[in-house]
């Protein structure tokens, strides 16, 4: 990584199932972490009268700029959406999962679309799969979390939705002052991420 960005935006068409990269260079001089880079990419291309469940709506995980460096405290991400009434929601995590975006290359995850049938997404630096999740879907976050990683390593880091019986038809990543951050709907049932490729 280059003074905290390792360069790299992965965005992720969950409809059609494909990937891509896009430089980070035309926003890090700009925008501070993944959050700030969250908000301009979400001001410029989500429409703002969409409902908080539309495949329109793009999810973003946003590391910041000091995660996957020695800094203490600073794996921290940040999943940026468009919650009700149009206004801009964030939640914040912790654990590893924020370094393991980093360490995997990127600086930022859009996701984008919805999925036909319930999958988890592994990113295992360049190499990004989605998998089934039939077998997982139903259980709650721990639950998931759990079987994902007896998959693919214990020492991965997965993120998981809820995506038990009790909370549906609202798929809440987190959640701050009583307002949820959404998934769209979109049957992402997870990630589960095994950067290290670009680790320091």
């Amino acid at each position: 990584m280059s003074s905290g960005w390792t360069g790299n935006i992965l965005k992720v068409d969950l409809t059609n199932r494909q990937t891509s990269t896009i430089p980070t260079e035309p926003y890090m001089h700009s925008f501070i972490g993944g959050r700030g880079i969250s908000v301009k990419m979400m001001y410029d291309q989500v429409d703002p009268k969409l409902s908080p469940f539309d495949p329109g709506n793009d999810l973003f995980f946003g590391p910041g700029v000091l995660t996957g460096t020695p800094a203490a405290g600073s794996s921290r991400l940040k999943i940026s959406a468009l919650g009700a009434g149009g206004y801009l929601r964030h939640a914040g995590l912790g654990g590893d999962i924020a370094n393991a975006i980093k360490w995997a290359g990127y600086d930022l995850i859009v996701i984008q679309g919805k999925l036909d049938e319930p999958s988890y997404m592994y990113i295992h630096d360049d190499e990004i799969e989605f998998r089934d999740a039939g077998h997982i879907w139903g259980h709650y976050t721990y639950d998931t979390e759990q079987m994902v990683k007896d998959e693919i390593g214990k020492s991965a880091a997965v993120e998981s939705s809820d995506s038990s019986p009790r909370v549906a038809p609202v798929r809440g990543v987190h959640r701050k002052n009583g307002k949820g951050i959404y998934c769209n709907g979109e049957d992402l049932a997870g990630a589960g991420l095994q950067g290290g490729m670009r680790r320091r």
